[in-house]
C-alpha cells in the first residue's frame, strides 16, 4: 500500500512539472531526503524516479521561464569555481574509478543547488523548498525521539534513511540541529501554512522532538552542534536572556531521555585521548595534512583517503575540511571555505539592509535562520566527511535566492519614492495570469 501511494502521488506530480518547473525542485528533494526505495519501498525503478524528475525540470525550465541571474554574482562565482576546480581534481584522482562514483553523486548535488538558487525567485518558493527539508528530516526526526522516548534513550541508534546523506547518525545529528533554525523561521514567518489554527504548537513539537531526536543519536557532534546553534540563537536574539533560559530548560527537558553512555561519550570530547575512535579521527586529520604537503595544488581527488590505510582497512577524513584539504589541495580548501565565508557574508547583507523594513523583517530573520544553519553543518562537519552532502549548498542556494528577492524589493521600494525603475519580473509559484 505504501508502494502504491508513493506511485500515485509521483505520477500526479509529474504532470505539474510542465505547468510550474520549480515543482520538479521540491519533488526533487523530497526524493533526495527520502529515498522512494527505502521509505516506500517502491523498487520498480530504483534510482531513476529523481533522475526522470530532474531531466523534466531542467528541460521545462530551460524553455519557459525567464532567466534571471542569481545575485551576489561574485558567491556564484566562487561556487562555480570550487566546482570547476573538483572537476580538474577528478581528472586527475589516484583512484579515477572510485572517484567517479562520488564525482558522479557529487555533481548532481551542485547541478540541482545551482538549479534552485536559479529558480528561487519568490517568497512562496523559498518556503516551499523550506517545508520540504523540514517535513522530510523531520520525519526521521520523529521517529528518532519516540525510539529514543520509549527506550528511555538507551535503544537503537538514531539515523536517517539508509543510503542518504543522513544514513551515519554523525551526519544526521547536525541535519537536525540545521533544522531548528529553519522550524524557527517556519514557525515566525511562514504564509503557505498561516491559516493552520494549530501550526505552531505543531512547529514547536517537532523542534522537541529534532533535540530529543539528536540525544538519540549519540553522536559527540550532536553535542558541539547543538550547542553551537544555541549559542547562534543567543547571539541573533534581541532578547538574549529570555532566549538563552528557553534553551537551557528545553535542553534539560530532552537530557532527562538521555542514557549514562551519553553523558560518557560527552566527557571523551574533552579527554579524547581514552577513546580509540576519537583518536583515530585526529590521525586521519594528520594524515590529511601531510599528504596535502606533499600535493598541495591539486590532492589526491575523490577516494583518496582509501590510502590512509589501518591494517587491512582504511579511514575516512571524518572533517569535511581535511576531506576538501587532501581531496583537492589547498587551491579547493581555499575555495571551499570561501564559499561558506561567504554565504555567511550574504546572509549579514540581507540582515543588515531588510531589518529595518517591516515588510522585510521576514528576510532579516531567514538570513539570520541560514547562518544559523550554516554553522550547525560547519561545527557538524569538523567531525564527518560531509563536504559533499547537500545541505550546505541547500543553504547556499537559500542564501542566494533570499538576496535576489530582497534586492529586487528594496528596489521596488526606490522606485515607489523616486519614479520607476526596470526591475526583473519575479516568476511564481503557481501559473497566474502569466506562465509559470
Amino acid at each position: 500500500m505504501r508502494q502504491l501511494l508513493f506511485i500515485m502521488v509521483y505520477l500526479t506530480l509529474l504532470p505539474c512539472i510542465f505547468v510550474s518547473p520549480f515543482v520538479g525542485i521540491v519533488v526533487y528533494k523530497w526524493l533526495e531526503y527520502m529515498p522512494p526505495s527505502v521509505v516506500y519501498y517502491a523498487n520498480a525503478l530504483p534510482n531513476q524516479y529523481s533522475l526522470f524528475v530532474a531531466l523534466i525540470t531542467i528541460g521545462v525550465w530551460a524553455f519557459t521561464e525567464k532567466k534571471i541571474v542569481p545575485r551576489p554574482v561574485w558567491l556564484l562565482a566562487i561556487f562555480l569555481c570550487f566546482v570547476l576546480w573538483t572537476q580538474l581534481t577528478t581528472a586527475l584522482a589516484v583512484f579515477p574509478t572510485d572517484a567517479a562514483v562520488k564525482w558522479e553523486r557529487t555533481n548532481k548535488v551542485f547541478l540541482i543547488s545551482l538549479l534552485t538558487a536559479a529558480m528561487l525567485t519568490t517568497r512562496v518558493r523559498i518556503e516551499s523548498l523550506l517545508w520540504t527539508m523540514a517535513l522530510a528530516i523531520g520525519y526521521f526526526a520523529l521517529s528518532g525521539a519516540a525510539k529514543t522516548i520509549l527506550s528511555g534513550g538507551g535503544g537503537t541508534t538514531v539515523v536517517g534513511a539508509y543510503d542518504t546523506f543522513m544514513s551515519d547518525r554523525v551526519a544526521f545529528a547536525f541535519y537536525l540541529c540545521a533544522l531548528i533554525p529553519l522550524l524557527w523561521y517556519l514557525g515566525k514567518h511562514d504564509t503557505l501554512l498561516a491559516r493552520f489554527k494549530w501550526r505552531n504548537y505543531v512547529i514547536k513539537g517537532l523542534i522537541v522532538a529534532v533535540i530529543i531526536s539528536v540525544i538519540g543519536t549519540h553522536a559527540r557532534t550532536g553535542i558541539v552542534a547543538g550547542l553551537c546553534t544555541f549559542a547562534m540563537f543567543v547571539w541573533h536574539s534581541n532578547r538574549k536572556m529570555i532566549t538563552a533560559i528557553g534553551g537551557i530548560v528545553m535542553l534539560a527537558l530532552a537530557l532527562t531521555f538521555a542514557p549514562a553512555e551519553y553523558f560518557q561519550r560527552a566527557d571523551s570530547i574533552e579527554n579524547y585521548q581514552g577513546d580509540e575512535s576519537a583518536v583515530s579521527r585526529v590521525e586521519s586529520w594528520a594524515w590529511a595534512y601531510n599528504y596535502a604537503k606533499e600535493h598541495p595544488i591539486t590532492g589526491g581527488g575523490y577516494k583518496v583517503f582509501q590510502l590512509n590505510k589501518r591494517g587491512n582497512y582504511w579511514l575516512e577524513a571524518h572533517n569535511s575540511f581535511f576531506e576538501v584539504l587532501a581531496e583537492h589541495g589547498f587551491v579547493g580548501l581555499f575555495l571551499f571555505v570561501a564559499l561558506l565565508a561567504g554565504i555567511w557574508v550574504n546572509c549579514g547583507w540581507v540582515i543588515k539592509r531588510c531589518r529595518e523594513h517591516p515588510d522585510l523583517a521576514w528576510a532579516a530573520d531567514l538570513g539570520r535562520a541560514l547562518r544559523i544553519a550554516l554553522v550547525a553543518y560547519a561545527s557538524g562537519g569538523f567531525f564527518g566527511s560531509c563536504a559533499t552532502f547537500n545541505l550546505p549548498y541547500d543553504i547556499l542556494a537559500l542564501s542566494i535566492g533570499l538576496r535576489g528577492i530582497a534586492m529586487r524589493q528594496l528596489v521596488n521600494q526606490v522606485a515607489t519614492v523616486q519614479g520607476p525603475v526596470d526591475v526583473p519580473r519575479k516568476a511564481p509559484l503557481w501559473p497566474t495570469a502569466a506562465k509559470a
